[in-house]
């Protein structure tokens, strides 16, 4: 698909009045469990390009063609969007290099982190740590249980992808509802922090959820596990305290009123 072919298709997709506007801003990156995946721009045309795997083989010359494809397409959006403005791509290179510096003085970018977001990137890399150093120990104890019912397999591996898959999401997810939340500029980004925030508490509690099932099946790893679950009910407390909102959040309303506005 070429540039020029990937553009139309993104116009065609974005006619769609079922899609709710800038719901992959608040992606748990998970596609295949998502519930939003009909009306997700992304996926959509992730689905129409037939990329909807998460795991894409960097050596895959079709999967790089197709993000060659996207990326020349969002290109020829924006000199469009340019040209009606009067403005070329040329005489954008100021405000970029503007744009670069504010990015560069962002807590994002300086590590000025709240403990629980610092707890939420060890954690992470901890668990990732665990699983691959003990992966032999560990499925020894499953196999047995996995055996049991097709039901218990399920539970069983749905709760090793979901905290291996969101291992590294948490933090991500926190340090976005930080950065927005402390950003100074001429926007009110509360709901997008929020929003963010929803997204992460609902990693965390579903990774809670998961360690408790691995809790009951790998009792030779119950200290590595509870331990994880201390980190875990951390994070889960401070990011409620600290945004208090965050559960009630409305991610269609949000959307919506960004559309209008």
């Amino acid at each position: 698909m070429t540039a020029e072919e990937y553009k139309d298709a993104m116009d065609i997709v974005a006619q769609d009045p079922h899609l709710l506007p800038g719901i992959y801003n608040f992606c748990d990156q998970w596609c295949d469990r998502c519930n939003n995946q009909d009306r997700c721009f992304t996926f959509r045309m992730r689905k129409l390009t037939g990329r909807v795997q998460e795991n894409n083989d960097p050596d895959d010359n079709q999967w790089i063609e197709d993000v060659e494809a996207a990326f020349g397409a969002t290109r020829l959006i924006l000199e469009e969007e340019f040209e009606k403005m009067g403005i070329t791509m040329d005489e954008t290179k100021e405000d970029t290099e503007q744009i670069a510096v504010m990015m560069a003085k962002s807590p994002y970018k300086t590590g000025d982190w709240p403990e629980y977001i610092t707890e939420a990137q060890t954690y992470g890399f901890d668990v990732l740590k665990w699983l691959s150093t003990n992966k032999e120990i560990i499925s020894d104890n499953l196999v047995p249980m996995i055996s049991i019912s097709d039901e218990e397999a399920e539970k069983i591996n749905y709760a090793l992808e979901t905290i291996q898959r969101y291992a590294l999401v948490i933090q991500g997810k926190m340090r976005m509802a930080y950065s927005a939340r402390v950003e100074v500029n001429d926007f009110d980004r509360t709901g997008y922090a929020n929003g963010q925030m929803k997204t992460g508490i609902e990693i965390v509690e579903k990774s809670i959820q998961s360690m408790l099932v691995l809790l009951e099946v790998l009792p030779s790893q119950e200290t590595e596990i509870l331990n994880f679950l201390q980190s875990l009910s951390f994070i889960l407390k401070e990011a409620n305290q600290m945004y208090p909102d965050a559960t009630g959040f409305d991610f269609d309303k949000y959307c919506r009123d960004m559309e209008i506005e």
